[in-house]
């Protein structure tokens, strides 16, 4: 093994703890679909999209328990000393023409480099969407990918030995704190009939085989036909998705929030007065909502807001009994978790770089601080070190604690305002809820009507 592939492979044992940290601390929670189509060794090509730059690397690094080697923009690797980083971490550049035409030609040793990784048994990650855009829908898929993989397969001996899997990454929200990821992996792509496909166009097999990545990509993700609709369906999103996991007990929210957009698509084409009566009252209710300083899941349930004494007596004694160890953590805490937002916002200013920013600051930042303070505990204060040894074991829990506490608080403060709105005009209560309902039962019949429309068996299966 090479010097700089056994340093890459040191530091990426090294950091995979410390990343493991962020990445459960940063999501709140994380979920791996169909693992199985990923051998566990091998030669191994995964396509994936790209919705949140860096992101996604650390997140399949940390799911497929394999050292990847990515593809990432040549811009990437200046200076020299951010370049040597990245290339210790796994990261190979790729010239784009769009950045400098007249480069695109060491694409060739990186493809190369690519094959000697294959050779080995090794995994390469690319995204051939080529740039991180959007979130709900796949960019034109460029050939690399494909190239890459035919290329290969181009010598005899090597043929039927890479896998090629798709790899779909759907967050919830890509720039928010405590979102959901979900990670899909399809069936492996065979590439017997591009590699035996006859053609006058040499490049007819990359073509029909990027096609068809993108088909199998679009299938893994959630996507939306444009900027309106997403925005829409993020507003059903937040309205629905409850009543529909009440309804459908058991199903994933990417597959409910895939049929969600597919339906607005559709009506969107054939009955577009439709979606703009369910986004003109959506939009309503919401102002409605903000005008009095209340979010949707207070209103969900059946009477939610109506004061219980016998409730109110334990949520008043888990709010005095869990102060303490909630204050305690935000003490401890309060500075990494600034200082990591004003580094993670310094170094990564476009909002779809700064999860990725917030998880490598955090992952550095928080142990660091910990180490001081208890130096600090130690030398400064005195303390033994069986304390400052609690201390330290106690830094992580305390600030989860505190964060749970924080996020409890929130729920407890929303359904104290409905009381005190019930309180104070119990008509304009009684009216949201009525409005409330009426989208329900909006967005329910226009759902049963696009399923027999459709005609799907099973509509809310992922496949």
């Amino acid at each position: 093994m090479m010097p700089m592939e056994w340093l890459g492979s040191l530091l990426n044992t090294t950091l995979r703890v410390p990343l493991r940290a962020a990445v459960r601390a940063y999501f709140h929670r994380v979920t791996m679909r169909n693992a199985e189509h990923i051998p566990a060794a091998g030669p191994l090509l995964i396509v994936a999209n790209h919705p949140a730059t860096l992101t996604e690397v650390f997140l399949l690094t940390l799911l497929l328990r394999r050292r990847l080697h990515f593809l990432a923009g040549s811009f990437i690797f200046t200076p020299w000393i951010r370049g040597a980083f990245m290339r210790l971490i796994g990261a190979l550049p790729i010239y784009r023409r769009q950045d400098d035409a007249q480069l695109t030609y060491r694409n060739e040793d990186t493809f190369r480099a690519c094959h000697d990784l294959f050779d080995r048994g090794g995994a390469v990650l690319i995204f051939p969407e080529g740039e991180s855009r959007t979130d709900r829908r796949l960019l034109p898929l460029k050939t690399g990918a494909a190239r890459l993989a035919l290329g290969y397969e181009a010598l005899p001996e090597r043929r039927g030995r890479l896998r090629v899997v798709p790899v779909g990454l759907y967050f919830s929200d890509r720039t928010q704190f405590r979102s959901e990821a979900i990670v899909t992996a399809g069936p492996p792509i065979d590439l017997t009939p591009y590699r035996e496909m006859e053609a006058a166009d040499p490049q007819e097999p990359a073509r029909r085989m990027t096609a068809d990545m993108q088909r199998r990509l679009e299938s893994l993700i959630l996507t939306v036909p444009n900027d309106a609709v997403a925005a829409f369906v993020h507003d059903v999103e937040r309205l629905y998705m409850e009543d529909l996991r009440e309804q459908r007990p058991g199903e994933e929210d990417l597959a409910l929030l895939r049929r969600t957009a597919e339906c607005i698509h559709y009506y969107r084409t054939t009955d577009p007065e439709r979606v703009f009566d369910g986004w003109r009252r959506t939009a309503a209710y919401r102002r409605k909502l903000r005008a009095v300083h209340l979010e949707d899941a207070a209103l969900q349930g059946p009477r939610r807001g109506r004061t219980r004494r016998r409730r109110w007596l334990p949520v008043g004694l888990g709010g005095i009994l869990g102060a303490v160890p909630a204050v305690a953590g935000w003490l401890i805490n309060f500075l990494p978790y600034r200082t990591t937002n004003l580094v993670a916002t310094r170094v990564a200013p476009e909002a779809i770089r700064i999860s990725a920013a917030r998880m490598v600051a955090g992952s550095v930042l928080f142990p660091l601080t910990w180490g001081l303070e208890a130096a600090g505990l130690r030398l400064g204060a005195g303390w033994p070190w069986g304390i400052v040894a609690a201390f330290l074991v106690l830094c992580a829990p305390l600030g989860y604690f505190a964060l749970v506490y924080v996020q409890w608080l929130r729920r407890e403060r929303e359904r104290l305002r409905v009381a005190l709105i019930a309180s104070r005009n119990r008509r304009l209560l009684a009216r949201l809820r009525r409005e409330r309902k009426a989208l329900i039962r909006l967005f329910d019949e226009a759902r049963t009507q696009y399923l027999a429309q459709v005609g799907s068996p099973n509509p809310f299966r992922l496949e």
